[in-house]
């Protein structure tokens, strides 16, 4: 996994980091880890986010001419180089948690993309933890990414279970 796109590392002002990569085909990634996402939980959930980043990243276009979107292997190795980058500056009891977009109802067709990249990776140094959680017939996946080298993954699947629960469940 040695091809992918060069890319550029930002900090916004409350320490969330963003990388940036352009395609050939003029799509542009940006990619966050966002440090403030859950901390109004951390109290209640210290192990899985006292490391803990909101991962996520979305795709744009450079001009409003849309081109057919192709499957792009290298947007996965760049996502992948990333995550490992991310994680080297951060230490091995880094968590990333994401969850897939619900707002066009693809949220499955997105997990089961998650799950494609996780089995294009033949030695990863990464654990991969997911869940479905259904709430009022409406399908949310939910996970997090850490480095297998994370003296906390037992703790963190059990915390990470309850705590996926509680993030979806609607506040009153």
């Amino acid at each position: 996994m040695e091809d992918f796109y060069s890319f550029i590392k930002e900090e916004d002002e409350d320490g969330s980091i963003f990388y940036h990569f352009i395609t050939p085909k003029n799509f542009v990634y940006t990619v966050y880890f966002k440090v403030d996402e859950y901390s109004v939980y951390v109290n209640d959930f210290p192990l899985l986010l006292q490391s803990g980043y909101a991962f996520g990243f979305k795709k744009s276009f450079i001009n409003k001419e849309r081109v057919k979107n192709s499957l792009d292997f290298k947007v996965f190795d760049t996502l992948y180089q990333i995550i490992l980058d991310f994680i080297s500056d951060n230490g091995d009891d880094t968590v990333l948690l994401y969850h897939c977009d619900t707002s066009d109802e693809k949220q499955l067709y997105r997990s089961r993309l998650f799950d494609k990249w996780e089995k294009r990776i033949k030695d990863s140094h990464l654990e991969r933890h997911c869940v479905e959680v259904c709430i009022d017939n409406k399908d949310f996946y939910l996970g997090f990414i850490t480095p297998s080298k994370n003296p906390n993954i037992e703790s963190l699947n059990s915390e990470f279970e309850s705590f996926s629960y509680f993030i979806i469940q609607p506040k009153f």
